[in-house]
């Protein structure tokens, strides 16, 4: 039975028999065809009515819907005009009626809706509009396939199939960036530029080409054939950049595969992963010389890559040139916003060690993770943009790397077999791409099981083709990797919205605007001496009213709230201060008792007073047992070891308006010492050497006052590892706790706002 839901305003009209002279409305046509629809997209028309007594009609309009049915789409209607606004949910065909009244009588005309472009993966796709959907994730005969495997490997008997089961709730309606009212409202990112630098992209992708824009994509491999083409011809089982690429950018509405989230957006693509030099660096951050102009409307750069091992990292003062390039000087001077990965390093520190997942040293274990962001130097510049990873339940991505530099959280997901990913572009045809038989291959083999693919990842089996005809997509890309793109299409957005936003602008807004989740995160304290200390305090709220977690950043990107406020309530900023590196005194290194929460504080003392938009602190820690990972690498007797004083550093900051932010937990996988690395000056001692940790925890506090940095040495055990992975190699590995304390020699402040 059908119901008529109401749209909005204007008077239903009715029939006045006292007012006799009065005549009714006529319709210019009893049937109305709509044929232009676009999935989430507004389409507006306008239905033809007259008065025969010229009165003044006002219009409204009903949704038609049977009984118990879900609605079609959304329609409103302007009550003095007429224009209608219809919005379709998904690609279904759908019937509204339009009425005109003159207050007394009326007449109506029927609308149908007879056909709605769309795209077939799109209403998989929980990063933008999540309805409790799994991306072909947690489907029945995966269960089935994993079970079989299992049962075939001897994991399992028979009789216990049915014991392994998947795990309820792992998509939660509303998790998601909220683009599906921002494309509803008619904003698909035109007009932005976004730049992918990574490890190729697929300029003649069917989902992707048409948003390429021609002639500005670069090939820095030195025998490429066409320098304007970074279409990957090395990996034959997935290309990174083509992946990232259709998460911004994918086409909308063409009847393929998903939607980016900023479907009309221009791609420019940048193999630097796969020629990394100085000048291609320079070249993939806009810098003169590469194809892109100041003038051109460049948004963002993606970066969804980043380094990750046991140790502290610096960037030189050229990289920290080469990064602030493009929001200093690219669109026409508002600034191109570079938007990075903060790592999937939550449960180990790469191919160095496995000593993040040995009993005894997993931080995991403890609530932490094995490694923080602000490790890799990069990831603690003003200018760039850390993201971290949630899964469709609005948790924490397992991966997903926390710090005090992150910024913003994103969608990504898991692996696609019992929680969703991200359905996105892949290489196309099923000989290459993570959908191919190479990686159905590859994965066989690393499973010792052939058949593993079709078995559990069934979208992206060649030989299923019963979701993925073609192999031009893949439902199990995820990382950090998944989440940057996922940002920098609200970005496209946002600089559709508002132009004239600079990079400042848009990051208060991400700041002022994001979603808080996992309310019930709950902080971790650790036993230090016998003293209980708070390595990680769960989502805290600075004084400048903003709320701030360490695996989230500032929370879950919102982009229908970011668009609101940058229409109606844009921030003036004024200009940019930076006011330098501000010391504090410290005549001697400062001893850091062991597994002590006394530790040893500095203090700084800033002059100028701002409205905070970036903070770094600048540490020099010392210990000259970390030596002892490099000296014992190659030592003869097979067995590698090294100092626990990296593991078990603490850092915490206090500013003037009392707000505490953790920069370092202690737990953390950091063993080798920045000589390693060829830095300047480092001799082996060092824990870390002038090195910057990013806090955006203090976004928008004032910058003047006396800011209190605090370093403690949490913990005095020492582990012994027969199969930690070594140092080097699969050596055993002996970490030792520190005999000698470490040092606090250097710390100084530097703070930029307005």
């Amino acid at each position: 039975m059908p119901i008529f839901l109401a749209g909005c305003n204007g008077d239903g009209g009715g029939d006045d028999s006292s007012s006799s002279s009065n005549q009714a409305p006529t319709a210019e046509q009893k049937v109305y065809v709509l044929d232009s629809a676009r999935e989430w997209s507004p389409v507006t028309g306008q239905v033809g009515f007259t008065d025969p007594d010229g009165d003044t009609l006002t219009y409204a309009v009903q949704l038609v819907q049977d009984d118990g049915a879900d609605a079609p789409g959304e329609v409103s209607i302007d009550s003095k005009t007429g224009e209608f606004t219809y919005v379709s949910y998904g690609t279904a065909q759908a019937e509204f009626i339009v009425t005109a009244s003159d207050g007394q009588l009326s007449a109506s005309t029927q609308v149908d809706v007879e056909s709605v472009a769309g795209d077939p993966y799109a209403d998989q796709q929980w990063q933008l509009r999540n309805t409790g959907q799994t991306a072909f994730a947690h489907l029945d005969r995966a269960l089935e396939g994993y079970r079989d495997y299992l049962v075939a490997t001897g994991q399992i008997n028979e009789s216990d199939r049915n014991t392994v089961t998947f795990p309820e709730s792992v998509s939660i309606p509303d998790i998601d960036m909220d683009v599906f009212p921002v494309q509803a409202e008619g904003l698909t990112g035109k007009n932005s530029i976004v730049v992918v630098a990574d490890t190729g992209l697929e300029i003649d992708h069917p989902d992707l080409k048409e948003n390429l824009l021609p002639r500005k994509s670069l090939n820095f491999l030195q025998n490429a054939y066409d320098p304007t083409d970074p279409t990957n011809r090395i990996d034959q089982d997935g290309d990174h950049g083509t992946s990232v690429a259709g998460l911004i950018a994918a086409v909308g509405w063409n009847g393929i595969g998903g939607r980016g989230a900023a479907p009309e957006a221009s791609l420019v693509g940048m193999n630097f992963l796969k020629a990394q030099t100085t000048t291609t660096e320079m070249l993939s951050h806009g810098m003169p010389g590469s194809s892109l102009t100041p003038d051109d409307n460049v948004v963002a750069f993606n970066r969804s890559y980043g380094l990750t091992a046991p140790i502290f990292y610096n960037i030189d003062p050229i990289e920290e040139t080469i990064i602030s390039y493009p929001e200093l000087y690219l669109r026409n001077g508002k600034g191109a916003l570079n938007v990075k990965a903060n790592g999937n390093s939550w449960s180990d520190d790469g191919n160095q060690t496995r000593i993040c997942t040995e009993e005894g040293v997993d931080p995991n274990a403890y609530g932490l993770s094995c490694t923080d962001g602000n490790m890799d130097g990069a990831n603690a510049s003003p200018y760039n943009l850390s993201v971290a990873a949630i899964d469709a339940d609005g948790t924490r991505a397992s991966y997903s790397t926390p710090g005090a530099n992150l910024f913003i959280s994103a969608p990504a997901g898991e692996y696609g077999f019992r929680y969703p990913a991200m359905i996105t572009t892949d290489q196309s045809t099923c000989l290459k791409g993570y959908s191919s038989f190479i990686a159905a291959s590859n994965l066989g083999n690393s499973f010792n099981y052939p058949d593993i693919m079709a078995a559990i990842f069934p979208f992206n089996a060649p030989s299923v083709n019963e979701y993925n005809q073609g192999c031009d997509y893949t439902n199990t890309f995820n990382g950090t990797s998944a989440a940057t793109p996922n940002v920098v299409g609200v970005l496209a957005l946002l600089a559709e919205a508002k132009p004239d936003l600079t990079w400042r602008q848009i990051k208060y807004i991400l700041a002022h605007t994001a979603r808080k989740i996992d309310d019930r995160d709950p902080p971790v304290q650790l036993d230090v001496g016998g003293t209980q200390w708070t390595a990680y305090p769960g989502w805290i709220e600075n004084a400048a009213g903003l709320h701030f977690n360490r695996k989230y950043g500032f929370g879950l990107i919102d982009a229908a709230a970011a668009v609101k406020m940058a229409k109606d309530d844009a921030p003036h900023l004024g200009k940019m201060t930076n006011t330098g590196w501000t010391s504090a005194r410290i005549p001697d290194p400062i001893d850091i008792p062991d597994n002590n929460v006394s530790g040893a504080s500095a203090q700084v003392t800033v002059k100028q007073n701002l409205d905070i938009e970036s903070l770094q602190v600048r540490l020099s820690v010392g210990n000259p047992e970390m030596r002892d990972a490099i000296t014992s690498a190659t030592n003869a007797e097979g067995v590698s070891q090294a100092s626990t004083a990296g593991i078990d550093l603490a850092i915490e900051v206090t500013s003037p308006s009392g707000t505490k932010a953790i920069l370092l937990t202690s737990k953390q996988s950091v063993y080798f010492p920045p000589a390693a690395t060829g830095l300047s000056g480092a001799d082996g001692t060092n824990i870390m050497l002038n090195h910057a940790f990013l806090a955006n925890a203090f976004y928008g506090e004032p910058s003047a006052g006396t800011w209190t940095v605090h370093v403690l040495d949490a913990s005095n055990q020492s582990y012994s590892l027969q199969n930690g992975g070594g140092v080097v190699g699969e050596d055993p590995l002996v970490l030792n706790n520190n005999t000698v304390d470490s040092t606090l020699d250097a710390v100084a402040i530097r703070v930029m706002g307005h």
